[in-house]
């Protein structure tokens, strides 16, 4: 059997191919930049008790009924949509207002901000930074959900609910047009792959390397329940980067200890270095300064040189809090609350990019 009647019989054992197929133009793809952040990369941004950034410097906890999305997807006629929340917390991490952060989605952001009323922030352990109140941005990802009847049946144009897909090299593709569960999205993937027009598009065209396309075509699908045709993401935002940040100066009356009081500890490896900032080459590190309790236990924190990012420079100090350790040389004398600096070098720790 000849590797194409092989290709095409795997593609039978899933579903029939479409009836109708339209495929757009094959385009380039352009990689995302690798980001590079070190410090001074922008003019100095005064920090204060007023404006502080709070990503990573603790947990959020919001809720917004999913029929707010649906009403922004009728509204705006589209499948999926993105937008931006910037909530502002007092030091209890009680919720004090919500805003869009720049003015072009303000109007899409005002019935969502108008739905969130139970948000809350729980911050870190020992978050000393001065603070009369704080924000955090929140990246509001929401979908309509589709679910295609199983087995899956492909209509003619026109018929039943369309679908488009992303299709790339390598034999993948992404589903765009709303949220389908990954076995689904598998299945319909796999037979728009193997299907011979699509192998026919992909031979014909010298863009394709790097490239992708654009798949119509047309499903079955079923009716879901209202509370289940929604499905929503919210996370912080984490990729204001190459901030060049200015923490307060406390040294008067926070003054760190001689060297000749001890040694600080902090055991890191690469699997402390924030999940949502691997996409950065990082050049720089948060100095932080660490409250140490008579005991040796790292009790506060808060940054006084920043990284460029404040989610490494809180990530930093949570860290501190959490594993930072002093031991005191003999004969130094006790005292309630003493203060070391520390350095994170999170060069050494970001992992090996591939």
């Amino acid at each position: 059997m000849t590797l194409a009647l092989l290709i095409l019989a795997k593609a039978a054992a899933v579903a029939a191919p479409p009836p109708d197929f339209e495929w757009s133009k094959m385009q380039t793809v352009v990689p995302p930049p690798i980001v590079s952040i070190g410090a001074n990369q922008r003019p100095p941004k005064e920090i204060t008790p007023d404006n502080v950034e709070l990503t990573g410097a603790g947990e959020v906890s919001v809720q917004i009924p999913p029929k707010v999305f649906d009403d922004q997807l009728t509204a705006h006629g589209r499948a999926s949509d993105m937008t931006v929340l910037r909530l502002w917390f007092d030091p209890a991490g009680k919720l004090l207002t919500c805003e869009a952060i720049s003015r072009w989605m303000a109007d899409e952001v005002a019935p969502i901000c108008a739905a969130v009323t139970n948000a809350s922030f729980a911050y870190a352990p020992g978050f000393a930074q001065p603070l009369e109140r704080g924000y955090i941005d929140l990246r509001v990802t929401y979908a309509r959900r589709i679910d295609p009847v199983l087995p899956l049946r492909f209509r003619p144009k026109g018929k039943g609910t369309q679908v488009q897909v992303m299709v790339f090299d390598a034999k993948s593709c992404r589903v765009t047009s709303g949220q389908m569960s990954d076995a689904v999205k598998d299945q319909v993937c796999k037979v728009i792959n193997y299907d011979p027009r699509s192998l026919k598009a992909r031979a014909a065209s010298s863009a394709f390397d790097g490239g992708w396309a654009n798949v119509r075509v047309w499903l079955d699908m079923k009716v879901l329940p209202p509370d289940q045709r929604i499905a929503v993401t919210i996370e912080p935002r984490a990729d204001r980067i190459g901030e060049n940040l200015v923490y307060p100066d406390r040294s008067a009356t926070e003054p760190a200890m001689p060297l000749s009081y001890g040694t600080f500890s902090l055991p890191l490896t690469s699997a402390d270095f924030p999940e949502a900032a691997r996409r950065w080459t990082i050049y720089s590190a948060s100095t932080v300064l660490v409250g140490i309790g008579s005991d040796g236990k790292a009790v506060s924190c808060r940054p006084i040189a920043s990284s460029g990012a404040p989610l490494l420079d809180n990530r930093a100090c949570a860290l501190a809090v959490q594993r930072g350790s002093f031991a005191f040389t003999a004969g130094v004398p006790s005292a309630p609350m003493r203060y070391v600096t520390h350095k994170v070098d999170w060069r050494a720790l970001a992992p090996a990019r591939p």
